[in-house]
C-alpha cells in the first residue's frame, strides 16, 4: 500500500513531462512558422524600392543607369532599411523564444536519459542550456589541444545577410539623395555613405550578440535554462 502513493505521484511526474514536452514542440513550430512569414515579409520590403524604380522609371533605356535614381526611392531604400532593423530584432527575439523551449525540451529529454547508455543511445541532445542563444562562430579545443572552428547555425546566416541588406540599403540611400536633391560634397559622397552602411550592418549585429548574451545570463542568474 504505501508504494501506490509513489507510484501515482510517479505517474503524474511522468504525464506532466509528457504533456509539457507535446505543448513544447508545438510552441517551438509555431515560432518556426512566425519566423518564416516575418522573413517573407522582409523578402517583399528588400524587393519594394526595386520594383518602385521600375514602376516610376518611364525611359526603360536608363533602367541600369544609376545616376537616374528617383528622389522617391532613395527615400524607400532608406525607410526599408530602418524597417528591416525592426524585422531583424523581432526574427531573433523569435529565435530566442524558439531556443528556450529547445532548450526545455533537452531537459525533459535529461530526466528520461539515466545513465551513460542512455545517453550514449540518444540522438538528440539532452544538455539543457544546449544550444547557445548566439549561433554565430564558436571556437572549441579538442582533446589534443587543437582550435577548432564550430560551423554556424543556418539562422545566424539569416540574421548576417538581413544586417547586410539593411546596412546596403542604408549606404545606397545616402549616397543617391544628397546628389539628387543637389547637396552634398564629394569626401562625404564617397566615405560617408560607406562608414554609415558599415556602422549599421556592426550596430545590428552588435545587437544580436548583445540580446543572446542578455538571454544566457538571465538564466543563469534565475538558475533557469
Amino acid at each position: 500500500m504505501p508504494r501506490e502513493p509513489a507510484l501515482a505521484a510517479e505517474s503524474f511526474r511522468h504525464e506532466f513531462l509528457l504533456g509539457e514536452y507535446t505543448s513544447l514542440t508545438t510552441l517551438v513550430n509555431a515560432r518556426d512558422e512566425r519566423i518564416d512569414r516575418f522573413l517573407a515579409i522582409y523578402l517583399a520590403l528588400a524587393g519594394a524600392p526595386f520594383l518602385l524604380y521600375v514602376a516610376i522609371l518611364k525611359d526603360r533605356r536608363l533602367l541600369f543607369d544609376l545616376s537616374q535614381i528617383p528622389v522617391i526611392v532613395t527615400l524607400a531604400l532608406i525607410f526599408v532599411s530602418l524597417a528591416g532593423y525592426a524585422v531583424l530584432k523581432i526574427v531573433v527575439q523569435l529565435r530566442f523564444s524558439a531556443i528556450l523551449y529547445i532548450r526545455a525540451m533537452n531537459g525533459i529529454r535529461n530526466v528520461y536519459a539515466q545513465g551513460a547508455a542512455a545517453k550514449y543511445g540518444l540522438l538528440l541532445p539532452v544538455d539543457p542550456r544546449y544550444p547557445a542563444y548566439s549561433e554565430g562562430p564558436r571556437w572549441r579545443v579538442d582533446d589534443k589541444g587543437n582550435t577548432e572552428r564550430d560551423q554556424t547555425k543556418y539562422m545566424y546566416e539569416v540574421i548576417r545577410m538581413m544586417a547586410i541588406a539593411n546596412g546596403v540599403y542604408l549606404g545606397v540611400g545616402i549616397y543617391y539623395y544628397p546628389r539628387l536633391i543637389g547637396g552634398g560634397s564629394p569626401t562625404w559622397d564617397h566615405v560617408g555613405p560607406v562608414l554609415v552602411g558599415a556602422a549599421y550592418f556592426a550596430w545590428q549585429m552588435y545587437y544580436y550578440f548583445r540580446a543572446g548574451r542578455a538571454r544566457e545570463l538571465r538564466g543563469r542568474v534565475a538558475g533557469r535554462i
